[in-house]
């Protein structure tokens, strides 16, 4: 399976929009646990879709049971499995140790009165939470970073900066949040009087549409320059290979399309 990541990405909802974006639906609290809760039936019925992990060779299992399918919402599941392959491909699943869950409809941190988690829509995983768990100090988080940054880069947000390494989830970070161009369905582009372009994340007042985007910084013209996760800067100009992305500058609209090798 290919994915057209850019696409998706662009399309991602912020975390305002999930619940319009991804089908809003009512709920009950769960008596059972406290701070979960049961979606309408029908919502979940409609908007959830069954993905076969038995696919995705190394994926491991949940606290030793094998993992043979997760619930996730119809539209992260497309980018999901593509994700999951572009891991597998890179040898990065046999770097984990647990998979630890996807579709959990609970409010955030279990807390009743909290918003909903993202996982509630589907819409988030959780990977090897035994040592990743939540509010554990970001020195310390032993997730793979390799398997962090491929992650990333096919879309998700990491929540290492948020203390919750062991969560990825399909929407874009709180507005303001510095990431990398890639992951933003908010990035912007500018072309310069030379042809150049150049790409960085808006900031929350360009999100907002308060502002318009503000100059390039000194030094990261170049055609087009593409910031990775090292914070470099690397130009190019026409078309080349980046990160296992292909790129190409049309030099007549000097549009960018970003597609997988």
């Amino acid at each position: 399976m290919t994915s057209n990541f850019a696409a998706a990405i662009a399309q991602r909802p912020s975390d305002t929009e999930l619940p319009f974006a991804l089908g809003r639906f009512s709920y009950r609290d769960n008596p059972e646990q406290r701070g979960a809760v049961i979606p309408d039936p029908a919502w979940a019925a409609t908007h959830l879709v069954e993905v076969d992990l038995t696919q995705f060779a190394g994926l491991p299992s949940p606290g030793g049971k094998p993992a043979k399918r997760l619930w996730m919402h119809v539209q992260v599941a497309p980018v999901f499995i593509a994700t999951m392959q572009e891991a597998v491909r890179s040898g990065l699943l046999s770097k984990l140790q647990e998979y630890n869950g996807c579709y959990v409809p609970r409010h955030m941190v279990w807390t009743p009165g909290r918003p909903l988690s993202m996982h509630s829509w589907g819409a988030a995983i959780d990977f090897d939470a035994s040592t990743n768990g939540y509010g554990l100090p970001f020195a310390r988080m032993q997730i793979d970073r390799d398997f962090v940054r491929c992650v990333e880069e096919c879309g998700w947000t990491w929540g290492g900066p948020y203390a919750d390494g062991m969560h990825f989830q399909w929407s874009d970070p709180l507005p303001g949040t510095a990431v990398q161009p890639w992951q933003d369905a908010m990035a912007r582009t500018a072309v310069q009087a030379d042809g150049s372009i150049w790409m960085r994340p808006a900031n929350l007042a360009e999100q907002q549409g308060t502002i318009a985007p503000g100059e390039p910084v000194t030094g990261n013209s170049g055609w087009v320059t593409l910031q990775d996760q090292a914070g470099e800067w690397t130009p190019f100009s026409g078309h080349a290979v980046y990160r296992g992305l292909l790129l190409n500058l049309d030099p007549s609209t000097f549009d960018l399309s970003v597609t997988p090798t």
